[in-house]
């Protein structure tokens, strides 16, 4: 019985688990984020496992490739929207003193985006 509700409890933490996006599929999350030069070793992808049709990039170089990575200016972070056809920037952030308020709550915490609304 005590591992039924275990399992329950367990069960909506798992619901909010955002997805990796690792390869070639970085790409084009990537260059809508960082730019078309931008090399995907630059950014850590993920897609919203709450709605598909969103995705954060976190400029995180790749072991070794800090280097390569430089840009005159990036976001530490990238929230994208995917409409009409493309990823498109909805909001990006530089710090974690922030407020999102162009990004779902349900998505923002399941992307983990490190920004708060000061009303949710």
């Amino acid at each position: 019985m005590a591992l039924c509700a275990v399992a329950v409890l367990a069960a909506p933490a798992a619901a909010l688990a955002r997805v990796g996006v690792s390869g070639a599929g970085k790409d084009p999350l990537i260059h809508a984020a960082l730019g078309a030069q931008a090399l995907r070793q630059c950014g850590a992808v993920y897609i919203s496992s709450v709605n598909k049709l969103w995705a954060a990039v976190f400029f995180r170089p790749a072991k070794g490739w800090a280097s390569r990575c430089k840009t005159p200016r990036h976001p530490a972070w990238t929230a994208l929207h995917h409409t009409r056809g493309q990823w498109r920037i909805d909001q990006s952030g530089d710090s974690d003193a922030c407020v999102a308020v162009h990004v779902p709550v349900a998505i923002r915490r399941d992307l983990k985006i490190p920004c708060f609304p000061l009303l949710p």
